[in-house]
Formats: C-alpha cells, sequence, structure tokens
C-alpha cells in the first residue's frame, strides 16, 4: 500500500488513496505532518517531553523575533536562554523558563 503513487503513475478511474498508519496517525494531529512525525517517533523512544517543546517552538512564529528598535533590550534578555550549541535547546531552555515562571505565578495567593 502507496501513501501517494509517483507522479507518472497512469491511474484508473476509481482508484482511491488510503492512508497508511501514520498518516492516519498524523491526520489526528493539529500540526505540520512533518512535526507530527517527530512527535509519533518520540513517542514510540520515549523523548516525547523534549521532542514537543521542539515542536511547539517551531509551530508557532519564533518568540525571539522583536521590534527593530527593542532588538538590544531583547536581546539581552534572550541571552540567558541561549546554547553554544543549540537553538533547539535555546528553546528548552526558555520553555523550561516560562514552566517554571507559571508554577510560581500560580502560587501567588489571589488579591
Amino acid at each position: 500500500m502507496m501513501a501517494l503513487p509517483p507522479p507518472n503513475l497512469p491511474r484508473k478511474r476509481g482508484d482511491g488513496f488510503r492512508l497508511t498508519p501514520i498518516g492516519r496517525q498524523l491526520a489526528q494531529l493539529p500540526v505540520d505532518p512533518r512535526l507530527g512525525r517527530m512527535v509519533i517517533e518520540a513517542a514510540k523512544n520515549g523523548s516525547l517531553h523534549e521532542v514537543m517543546m521542539i515542536v511547539s517552538a517551531l509551530s508557532i512564529q519564533d518568540p525571539r523575533e522583536r521590534p527593530q528598535e527593542k532588538q538590544q533590550s531583547a536581546d539581552d534578555k534572550h541571552r540567558r536562554f541561549a546554547d553554544k550549541e543549540s537553538d533547539f535547546l535555546a528553546f528548552v531552555n526558555l520553555w523550561h523558563f516560562i514552566q517554571a515562571q507559571q508554577k510560581e505565578l500560580s502560587k501567588k495567593p489571589v488579591p
């Protein structure tokens, strides 16, 4: 069973396309199929938490983008999340920071 036939293969009337098992899983995920495939494989390999952070970051506008007039200030604030080895690890660092901030804010009593 092929997900899609080669483009030059003649087709007969009534030929239908059928999703592969992975295609059916991807169809259930609300992300780009390439990112969804990362999620599926990560779930199999025990790295879902880490990959979800990366997929989340790749699914939205880059949070490091900033207005021209505030570049220096934004660069200074984002520097704390930087990783010499990987931009993706910078996303992971930012994710951990946001989670810690949310946890801290949820502990504060409501006035």
